[in-house]
Protein backbone atom coordinates (compact mmCIF):
# COMPACT_ATOMS: atom_id res chain seq x y z
CA UNK A 1 0.00 0.00 0.00
CA UNK A 2 1.35 3.48 -1.03
CA UNK A 3 1.36 6.15 1.79
CA UNK A 4 1.48 9.93 1.02
CA UNK A 5 2.92 12.77 2.81
CA UNK A 6 0.23 15.29 3.65
CA UNK A 7 1.02 18.13 5.10
CA UNK A 8 3.95 19.81 7.26
CA UNK A 9 3.45 20.07 10.58
CA UNK A 10 5.27 22.52 13.70
CA UNK A 11 6.53 20.85 16.65
CA UNK A 12 4.24 20.92 19.86
CA UNK A 13 7.01 23.26 21.39
CA UNK A 14 10.18 23.53 19.09
CA UNK A 15 8.61 25.74 16.36
CA UNK A 16 12.92 26.52 14.72
CA UNK A 17 13.05 22.30 14.51
CA UNK A 18 12.78 20.98 11.12
CA UNK A 19 9.10 20.37 9.76
CA UNK A 20 7.04 17.10 10.18
CA UNK A 21 5.45 15.12 8.20
CA UNK A 22 2.19 12.68 8.82
CA UNK A 23 1.53 10.45 6.26
CA UNK A 24 -1.70 8.23 5.41
CA UNK A 25 -2.48 5.71 2.95
CA UNK A 26 -3.42 7.49 -0.64
CA UNK A 27 -7.40 6.30 -0.57
CA UNK A 28 -8.18 7.63 2.63
CA UNK A 29 -8.50 4.48 4.38
CA UNK A 30 -7.05 5.12 7.73
CA UNK A 31 -5.23 1.31 8.60
CA UNK A 32 -1.89 3.11 10.03
CA UNK A 33 -0.79 6.72 10.15
CA UNK A 34 3.04 7.58 10.77
CA UNK A 35 5.01 10.73 11.22
CA UNK A 36 8.44 11.59 10.96
CA UNK A 37 8.62 12.74 14.61
CA UNK A 38 10.16 10.36 17.36
CA UNK A 39 6.79 9.57 18.65
CA UNK A 40 5.13 9.10 14.83
CA UNK A 41 7.02 5.99 14.00
CA UNK A 42 4.71 4.42 17.20
CA UNK A 43 1.29 5.72 14.81
CA UNK A 44 0.07 8.19 17.78
CA UNK A 45 1.62 11.55 17.86
CA UNK A 46 -0.40 14.94 17.57
CA UNK A 47 0.43 15.70 14.37
CA UNK A 48 -1.24 12.57 12.45
CA UNK A 49 -4.09 13.67 14.56
CA UNK A 50 -3.94 17.58 13.79
CA UNK A 51 -3.78 16.65 9.82
CA UNK A 52 -6.49 14.18 10.16
CA UNK A 53 -8.83 16.38 11.85
CA UNK A 54 -7.61 19.69 9.23
CA UNK A 55 -8.74 16.29 6.52
CA UNK A 56 -11.96 16.28 8.01
CA UNK A 57 -12.51 19.92 8.25
CA UNK A 58 -11.83 20.19 4.65
CA UNK A 59 -13.82 17.89 3.01
CA UNK A 60 -16.63 18.92 4.71
CA UNK A 61 -16.18 22.51 3.59
CA UNK A 62 -16.19 20.85 0.29
CA UNK A 63 -19.57 19.21 0.55
CA UNK A 64 -20.80 22.22 2.15
CA UNK A 65 -22.83 24.39 0.17
CA UNK A 66 -22.28 28.80 0.34
CA UNK A 67 -24.83 31.40 0.20
CA UNK A 68 -23.99 32.37 -3.45
CA UNK A 69 -23.09 28.62 -4.60
CA UNK A 70 -27.43 28.10 -4.81
CA UNK A 71 -29.04 30.03 -7.57
CA UNK A 72 -32.01 30.83 -5.09
CA UNK A 73 -29.84 32.81 -3.37
CA UNK A 74 -28.05 34.54 -6.65
CA UNK A 75 -30.48 35.76 -8.76
CA UNK A 76 -28.97 37.27 -12.10
CA UNK A 77 -31.11 40.05 -13.82
CA UNK A 78 -33.13 38.69 -16.62
CA UNK A 79 -31.59 41.54 -18.56
CA UNK A 80 -28.02 42.73 -18.24
CA UNK A 81 -27.00 46.29 -19.88
CA UNK A 82 -23.50 46.12 -21.39
CA UNK A 83 -21.19 48.37 -19.02
CA UNK A 84 -18.86 50.58 -21.37
CA UNK A 85 -15.74 52.33 -19.88
CA UNK A 86 -17.03 55.60 -19.52
CA UNK A 87 -14.55 58.94 -18.22
CA UNK A 88 -15.01 59.25 -14.43
CA UNK A 89 -15.63 62.90 -15.01
CA UNK A 90 -19.38 61.03 -17.08
CA UNK A 91 -20.36 59.08 -14.50
CA UNK A 92 -23.59 60.71 -12.49
CA UNK A 93 -22.75 58.79 -8.62
CA UNK A 94 -26.24 60.27 -7.43
CA UNK A 95 -27.91 58.28 -5.32
CA UNK A 96 -31.51 56.78 -6.57
CA UNK A 97 -32.98 58.54 -3.47
CA UNK A 98 -31.06 61.81 -4.23
CA UNK A 99 -32.20 61.68 -7.70
CA UNK A 100 -35.97 61.15 -6.25
CA UNK A 101 -35.68 63.68 -4.22
CA UNK A 102 -34.34 66.23 -6.86
CA UNK A 103 -37.11 65.44 -9.14
CA UNK A 104 -39.61 66.14 -6.12
CA UNK A 105 -38.03 69.43 -5.62
CA UNK A 106 -38.08 70.34 -8.88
Amino acid sequence: MAFKPLAKVLHSQWLAEKVLQPWISRDGIILSAHCSCTVGLGESCTHVAATLFMLEANTRLKESKTVTGLSSYWINPSELKKVLPTKVSEIDFTSLKNKKLNLILL
